[in-house]
């Protein structure tokens, strides 16, 4: 995230405009289409992701401070499940980079979903974590 889109989601944090902040984070830097935000916004999944703003915001501050390597995570030996949405933006992950270099790390599409797949699909989420491990 650049820092001029991180800075006008600080000036909305500073005015509490928490709504504004979240459409804003989920257009500007999740790329989720304005029809499918106001969509998103007119259902119960909406206030929540409101409600976790403040957070959101910290974990963005946090995370625009820390370099990321994929190479740092190497060495898990573990199996790894990765999901992403079919219809997320990949490059704005890094999960194809982890792929990469997890010697055991296995790519799961949840299919017709974006960023928040666990929230707006959550049999399908649960599924597909139940089938990683179990396999």
């Amino acid at each position: 995230m650049s820092p001029a889109t991180l800075a006008a989601l600080e000036t909305l944090a500073a005015d509490g405009a928490w709504d504004a902040f979240s459409f804003a984070f989920f257009h500007d830097v999740l790329r989720v289409p304005v029809a499918d935000l106001e969509a998103l916004r007119a259902t119960d999944l909406w206030p929540p992701i409101v409600a976790d703003a403040p957070a959101s915001l910290g974990d963005l501050r946090a995370l625009s401070g820390h370099p990321f390597s994929a190479a740092a995570f190497r060495g898990l030996l573990m199996p790894v499940c990765l999901q992403f949405g079919s219809e997320s933006d990949r490059d704005l992950y890094v999960t194809d980079a982890l792929a990469a270099v997890l010697p055991h790390a296995r790519l799961q599409a949840l299919a017709g979903q974006a960023h928040e797949g666990m929230t707006t699909a959550p049999e399908m989420y649960a599924a597909a974590v139940t089938e990683f491990l179990l396999a």
